[in-house]
């Protein structure tokens, strides 16, 4: 389990097929972390992987500001590499394909005190409800086996 003492990340993760483990950590003030995670999980995102997910994005009351559901396409990035939000980048470390994931993220790992656009206002806590669809890292390696039929 990745800890980042300086994020408030309320992360609940749920199994595609079943739960097989619970963990709970505390990071005192900065908040709780609450963990399912998928079995098998042959492998955990890290930096630089590229992936494709679904989300939706909305604001503490519930207000919905951004959806990828809406659009009917997934968001597509490299992770940990700062193209997306320091909240998302770091809540998208560490999960599986398949994992459905809640990421609370307050504003100074967001829009700050400024907000943008006109439906996120200044010091929003957003949160973000996030299915992983797949990632790779272009520096993994592919094994090609043939089959006699």
């Amino acid at each position: 389990i990745l800890c980042f003492p300086q994020i408030i990340i309320l992360i609940l993760s749920f199994a595609v097929t079943h739960v097989c483990a619970l963990m709970t950590r505390t990071w005192g003030l900065a908040g709780l972390l609450l963990e399912w995670t998928r079995d098998p999980c042959p492998r955990k995102s890290e930096v630089g992987d590229f992936m494709r997910y679904h989300y939706n994005g909305s604001l503490l009351d519930g207000t919905l500001f951004d959806s990828s559901y809406s659009r009917n396409s997934t968001y597509d990035t490299y992770i940990g590499k700062g193209y997306v939000i320091a909240g998302m980048d770091q809540g998208l470390l560490g999960v599986c394909v398949g994992e459905r994931r809640r990421i609370v993220i307050p504003p100074h790992l967001a829009y700050g005190e400024e907000g943008t656009g006109t439906k996120i206002p200044g010091s929003a806590v957003l949160v973000f409800d996030v299915h992983i669809i797949d990632f790779h890292n272009p520096s993994d390696t592919v094994e090609i086996t043939s089959v006699k039929l």
